[in-house]
């Protein structure tokens, strides 16, 4: 996501640096071999809420530089329907995500919001 319109920003870097740490408990050491190698996992999680955490994850990465470019736009959604999410629904999904994490508003406000429109 970070270099998703070609430009890696200092905020989008430490946006990144700082879901690592506080997510996923790797040290800068680690952040720095993976953005260094270039290395990442391409995997689908296995629960809904794995692939939420993810999307919501990679939205604040994109609002990191105050903006979402329509290749980080486009990232997003191509995620999603990796992750199984369907076509008619994608767009919608990415722009509630996006507008809770514009405000970094936690994932579990996406849930919540999820769960009113299902009602």
């Amino acid at each position: 996501m970070v270099m998703a319109d070609g430009i890696a920003l200092q905020k989008e870097i430490e946006t990144l640096y700082r879901i690592g740490k506080d997510n996923y408990k790797l040290s800068l050491e680690d952040m720095n071999n993976y953005l260094r190698e270039g290395s990442y996992q391409a995997f689908v999680p296995e629960n809904e809420e794995e692939k939420l955490v993810i999307l919501y994850n990679l939205a604040l990465v994109a609002w990191a530089d105050g903006s979402v470019c329509d290749e980080e736009m486009q990232l997003l959604e191509k995620y999603a329907k990796r992750f199984g999410v369907s076509e008619e629904y994608t767009e919608r999904l990415i722009n509630l995500i996006l507008e809770v994490a514009e405000e970094d508003q936690g994932f579990e406000k996406v849930v919540n919001q999820l769960k009113t429109k299902e009602s």
